[in-house]
C-alpha cells in the first residue's frame, strides 16, 4: 500500500465519522430506526483502475428489511489524493419492508491518483444513520499501465540488433551464390 493510498482511506474514514447530520462509528450491522431496517447489501465499482477522463460506475443496493416503510438519503463520501474529501448526495429514496433497489453513480476519472469511496445510507429527515458500505478504491492513472515487460530495454534493442546481422549475412550469402 503506498503512501498516496493509505492517505485517502484515512482521508475516507476521517470524512465519514464527521459526515453532516449524525457521527459514524465503524460498524458492520446497520441499524434500526423507527421500524425501518434499512442495509447496505452490495456495494462496488466497475473499474477499479482508470486513464484520467475516463470513467466508472459505483453500484450500490440497499435493503429495507424493516417492518415499516423508510425514505433514506443515500450519500458518497470521497477522499482523493491529494488530501480532498468530499460529500456528495447520490438521491433520496423510499423504500417498503422488503424492497431492495440498486443505486447506480457515475465515476469520473479527473485527477490521478487513488480515489477512496464510502456510502452512507441515512434517515432522510432525521440524518440518523442505517448503514455504510465498505471502502471501495480506484487508482486513475495519467498513462496506460506497462504490458508485457514495458518500455525497450538494451536487452530487447541487441536481440533485434543480432536478428537483423544475421538476416543480413543471410541475404549476402543467398546474393554471392545466386551470382
Amino acid at each position: 500500500m503506498d503512501v498516496s493510498h493509505a492517505i485517502a482511506v484515512v482521508l475516507l474514514c476521517i470524512t465519514t465519522l464527521v459526515a453532516p447530520g449524525t457521527a459514524i462509528t465503524a460498524n458492520d450491522s446497520c441499524s434500526t430506526v423507527d421500524s425501518a431496517k434499512v442495509c447496505v447489501k452490495g456495494f462496488s465499482v466497475t473499474k477499479n483502475t482508470l486513464l484520467t477522463g475516463e470513467q466508472a460506475k459505483l453500484l450500490v443496493t440497499v435493503e429495507n428489511s424493516g417492518s415499516e416503510p423508510a425514505t433514506v438519503l443515500v450519500t458518497l463520501n470521497t477522499a482523493g489524493p491529494n488530501n480532498t474529501t468530499g460529500v456528495f448526495p447520490i438521491g433520496e429514496h423510499t423504500l417498503l419492508p422488503g424492497e431492495n433497489k440498486t443505486i447506480t453513480q457515475t465515476l469520473n476519472g479527473s485527477s490521478p491518483g487513488t480515489h477512496g469511496f464510502r456510502v452512507l445510507v441515512t434517515e432522510a429527515d432525521t440524518d440518523k444513520r442505517f448503514d455504510t458500505s465498505e471502502i471501495a478504491t480506484i487508482e486513475v492513472r495519467t498513462d496506460p499501465p506497462t504490458r508485457l515487460g514495458g518500455p525497450i530495454d538494451r536487452t530487447e534493442v541487441a536481440l533485434v540488433a543480432l536478428v537483423l546481422s544475421i538476416a543480413g549475412i543471410v541475404g549476402l550469402g543467398y546474393h554471392q551464390f545466386t551470382n
